[in-house]
Formats: C-alpha cells, structure tokens, sequence
C-alpha cells in the first residue's frame, strides 16, 4: 500500500528517468542480517593521567624515579608500580647507562609513540556487531532501530529485495578491511581490527525498509526501478537488482492505465489536470452553481490518495464515507482503527462499505474484524456494510469528494506485483458533495448484504 509519504517522494523522484513515467511507489525491505563477529583486534586505551604525565616527563629527560616522583607530587612507590608496569607493556626500559644507585629509565620506540598519542595499544579478542545488507552481499553501517522483524515485513506487505545468496555469512565473507572503514566512521571508536575469527547470525534476517520506484515508457515494454533508503536513491541497490533481472525478476509488470471516472461536462471543463498538478491549489467557480459558490476540480495521481485518506481519517469534522471493494490490513491496521475512532468520538458520521461479490475472498479477515469491532462500539455514528457487489471507489468527507479507480483500503497489486496508474478526480464543490454523499448513502443502503 502506498504510504502518506510517496506523495512527497512522487515529486521528488518522478522525473529521475527521462523518457518513463514514475508508475508506482512500492514499500519494500532489504534483508540485513545481524552478524555477531569474533575478531583478533589492537585496542586504542587512553591513559591514566599519571601514566601519561610520567611518560611524557621521562620523553623530556626527567629519567630518575625520585625525580619523577618529586615533579609529579606522587609518592615514590606508586611511581615504582607505574614504571614497573610501563616496563611491562614496553613503553619503559631501564637506562642501560644507569648505576645501582642512580637508576634511571628511558622511553622505548613504542613509548615514544604512546607518549604521542596519549593511548595505549593493547591485542584484544572482541565480539562485535554489523550488520550485512543481503542485497548488496556486504555488511553496512545501518541504524539497527530501523530494522524490523520478518513478520512485520510480512503484516506491511513489504516486497523483499532478493539477497545475493541464500547461504550463511561466514568469517571469509567478511575482511577486516571492510570491519575498519566503518569502525574508522565511528568518532569513538578505538578498535582496529586484525583478524575475523568468526562469524555467528540468526536463521532470519531482518529487514530494512525503503520504497521501491517503478518506472515504464509509454508502451510499457521498459521498466526500471531505483530503491530509495531514507529519503535517497542507492545507486548500489539499483545495480544490485540489476545484475538480477531488476523489474522482471521481481516479477513486476505494468498495466494498462486504469479508465478514470468520468465527472459530468461542467466539471470535466474546469478540471485541472494532474500535467498541471503544481495549480491544485486554485479555486474555480462552478458554472451553474450557487451564488459565489467557490471550489476546485482537480486530477489525483495515484499517490495522492494516501494522503487524502490520512486527510480524511484524521481531519474530517463532519462526515466521512469511504466505499472500496476490498480491505487489506496492510492499510487497515490498530493506527487506521485509533484515527477513525478519533473522528468518531469527535462526532463525525461514518460510513464505510466494501464487497466486491457476494462469494469474494480477498479481503484480509483480521481488517474487516477491526472495523466490525469498531462499528460495534459507536452504533449510533459509524456504520459497517458488506456489500453484494461494489465497483465503487469514493472518498468523502466534509466538503471534498474524490471518486477514483483506486482502492482505497486496499493496493490490489500488491500479490501479484503488476501496477497501473491509478487517476481520480477530487471537487471541493459542497452541492456537488451533498449529491455524491446522498447517492452513495443511498447505494449502500440498497446493496447491503443481510
């Protein structure tokens, strides 16, 4: 199901391929797999002040403990312990030159670069965590609160990229060259690592989700798509798919067009175009109407619904009715349900009827259980109806109507990956509304199912 937020990207990306046409915005999840790594490291530690303040003292020549001892205001046998460790990590050598009363110490190569950096390097076994982007067969520096589990993949519809391999990560997959480019992007990070050890992950990925662009020439007969992760186009991912078939081995097609509604021949007049979308703001006034009265006629691309029914569950102050042939709970969901109960409780009328046969199953029973419930709770202001048999695709609420091709609770293409362009018409012209929303109450009431 298209999301509030393809309207947005609609704009931004529907001119990104010259001579196609952006036909749809698809949700869709890259598998990432969490990899638990074991690996031989060298650990930056930063110094103890005193260890740093000695072995920068002993790099400027003050080489006596005693001496060390009075500079730093410490007492002489922490002073002893600290050179004695120093030894010990070989930072600190004693004076080859020195006598048994006169001993004194001198900074080895490595404590000449220590007292430098101010950081000790020690060998360490670490495990740590990346995570390994199935699609591109690599691992990459994601935000692991993005990810999300296979089964919400599954209850948003999102459409799974294809992995490189279906074969487990193993420690060769992964080199500690590619470990230290991303450690060396984390500003805290103090690991360098030397070794993969080993390499441990879940059965199950999860995923990453992002929107899938899919574009079509006229004819239909090129299809590319671009994927698109956090506001951007991944170039890497769109080769990725690709080197797999790209569209055709996502098994995407694209339809024909779907025929928009037609509106009667004042309206089709003064409609505006959705060529000409960027005017949507601009009032008309409706040949034969009322006295001044003003509104707009305007085409709806197909992403432009969403937004129009997040409007419309979440804005409407007196009336809402939504007529779609089927119900998906990839867009009726606990939020759509705590929306709609949010208008109801604010007394708004509403009415919502799907159906597109009597003996029809492709409504998601989990959906339709929500608002059955719901209508249940409020039956004095929201009605629920099965219908025999519905074609119908009507968005009202308030002042504004839009009758269209799309389903409005539902994204049919989604099992079977074919897209079309969907188009409808929105009029804010309120004696146009009245009309529609009393004729369309009046269908409901005539094809209700007993």
């Amino acid at each position: 199901m298209p999301t509030a937020n393809h309207a947005i990207l609609a704009d931004q990306f529907a001119d990104a391929r010259d001579g196609l046409t952006l036909v749809a915005i698809v949700p869709a999840g890259i598998p990432v797999t969490t990899l638990k790594v074991d690996v031989d490291a060298q650990q930056e530690k930063e110094l103890p002040l005193l260890t740093e303040s000695m072995l920068r003292l002993i790099g400027a020549g003050v080489t006596a403990p005693t001496d060390l001892s009075g500079l730093l205001g410490f007492p002489v046998d922490p002073v002893r312990r600290t050179l004695s460790e120093g030894m010990f990590r070989g930072h600190i050598r004693l004076d080859p030159n020195s006598s048994d009363g006169d001993e004194r110490v001198r900074l080895t190569p490595l404590g000449q670069q220590v007292a430098v950096e101010h950081a000790a390097i020690r060998p360490v076994r670490e495990r740590m965590t990346f995570y390994y982007d199935g699609t591109l067969g690599d691992i990459q520096p994601y935000d692991p609160a993005l990810l999300v589990q296979a089964r919400k993949a599954a209850d948003e519809d999102l459409l799974k990229l294809p992995a490189v391999t279906t074969n487990p990560v193993h420690a060769d997959d992964v080199t500690p060259e590619k470990l230290n480019s991303l450690l060396r992007a984390d500003a805290d990070n103090r690991y360098t690592v030397l070794c993969v050890r080993d390499v441990r992950h879940p059965p199950t990925p999860r995923y990453l989700p992002a929107d899938l662009l899919v574009y079509s020439d006229p004819d239909r007969k090129d299809i590319e798509v671009a994927v698109v992760i956090d506001g951007k186009i991944s170039t890497a991912h769109e080769l990725a798919l690709i080197s797999r078939g790209g569209a055709n081995a996502l098994g995407i097609r694209v339809d024909p067009p779907a025929e928009r509604p037609r509106l009667n021949d004042e309206l089709e007049l003064i409609r505006v175009p959705i060529a000409t979308s960027r005017e949507k703001t601009s009032s008309h006034a409706m040949p034969g109407a009322g006295p001044g009265e003003q509104g707009k006629v305007v085409g709806v691309s197909v992403f432009d619904h969403p937004r129009l029914l997040e409007d419309a569950i979440t804005q409407a102050r007196d009336r809402l009715l939504i007529m779609s042939p089927w119900i998906k709970k990839s867009v009726v969901n606990n939020a759509f349900i705590a929306k709609l109960e949010g208008r109801v409780r604010r007394g708004v009328r509403v009415d919502i009827a799907y159906g597109f046969s009597r003996h029809d199953t492709k409504c998601d029973p989990e959906a339709v259980g929500l608002l059955e419930d719901l209508s249940k709770s409020y039956p004095e202001s929201f009605t629920f109806s099965r219908l025999n048999s519905t074609h119908a695709k009507v968005l009202i609420y308030d002042n504004t109507c839009v009758t269209t091709s799309f389903n409005w609770l539902s994204f049919q293409g989604a099992r079977d990956r074919t897209y079309r362009m969907e188009e409808g018409n929105l009029v804010t012209i309120r004696s146009f509304t009245d009309t529609q929303y009393a004729y369309f109450l009046s269908r409901i009431a005539d094809e209700r199912m007993a």
